[in-house]
């Protein structure tokens, strides 16, 4: 839990913690979580002009796309499932899914691309 100090001493501040699993889709059958990343962070949340699903799946789509780029993955379809966590880690609601081709760019200099 992260402190803050206020004008009235010492308050405590919700974290935010999701849950992002990766799954490949071989044949039409999604396959077991293949990676696992955990992230704190609010800031999709309170992006403007867009509903909360839109962040979502926004924020989704925006890791995604880095998770590619370290090379962790393999080309082919994958579906990515961003969790919301409870205060001891655990999954308390799913907030956005999202269905990606990984396409392998082996005459560029980037590892791959996204495409939704």
């Amino acid at each position: 839990m992260l402190m803050v100090n206020d004008a009235e001493g010492p308050m405590s501040t919700k974290e935010s913690w999701y849950r992002i699993e990766y799954h490949q889709i071989v044949r039409g059958v999604v396959q077991p979580v293949a990676w696992v990343e955990q992230a704190n962070n609010h800031g999709f949340c309170v992006d403007h002009g867009k509903t909360p699903g839109e962040r979502a799946e926004n924020w989704l789509r925006y890791c995604a796309q880095d998770w590619v780029n370290t090379g962790a993955g393999q080309p082919g379809r994958w579906v990515g499932v961003l969790w919301r966590l409870d205060d001891d880690h655990q999954p308390l609601h799913e907030m956005a899914r999202l269905e990606f081709r990984f396409q392998s760019n082996a005459d560029v200099t980037e590892r791959g691309s996204v495409t939704a």
